[in-house]
């Protein structure tokens, strides 16, 4: 067989580096994708939870600065009711003590325990800077609770809630300090 040449070599590499090539990107894309995907997803998770802490910091510091006001404006017509009191005389005065009374028992204390509620309901979310002021609250509103049913004599009871109020001011400032935080970290 003269005048017939061998077979030439099949050369594997040209056909098979564009599927290898294609298989190796595909890969590569399938990992950055996932990456991408899982990244997205913790980002997702963690401001979902920086919204729910941001839900509780915000009704508590609400609840908080409704209670504020009230106290101020309380004191302030306290004061004006004392200066007063010779013009305005017994029943008018009586009166106005009266409507201070009923409007701390009935809606400045109720206030704190909506607030003590609302933080046991969701004490997952609190911070840990927020659970150590807990018990502070807790004793808080228990003294009241006590003085209102009657079992805690009314001399004690201003003594102690006068002390006690200062004892809730680091809560207050965490709350205040945790909405910020919070509301930062969403922004980013």
């Amino acid at each position: 067989m003269l005048g017939t040449n061998p077979p030439e070599p099949i050369h594997w590499a040209p056909l098979l580096l564009p599927g290898f090539v294609s298989a190796v990107f595909g890969l590569v894309g399938v990992i950055v994708g996932g990456w991408i995907t899982n990244r997205n997803q913790a980002i997702e998770r963690r401001n979902r939870r920086y919204t729910e802490q941001l839900r509780l910091y915000a009704e508590l510091l609400s609840i908080r600065k409704v209670i504020r006001a009230k106290s101020l404006l309380r004191e302030e017509f306290r004061g004006f009711a004392h200066k007063a009191k010779d013009e305005i005389g017994d029943d008018e005065f009586e009166r106005f003590i009266k409507y201070s009374d009923d409007e701390l028992r009935d809606e400045l204390i109720p206030l704190y325990r909506k607030m003590l509620d609302h933080l046991v309901a969701n004490m997952a979310l609190a911070e840990p800077s927020t659970q150590q002021h807990f018990d502070k609250l807790v004793q808080y509103v228990e003294e009241w609770n006590r003085f209102l049913k009657g079992s805690l004599p009314a001399a004690i009871a201003r003594q102690i809630s006068t002390d006690q109020e200062k004892k809730l001011y680091p809560l207050y400032e965490d709350l205040q300090q945790q909405v910020d935080r919070l509301r930062q970290e969403l922004v980013k």
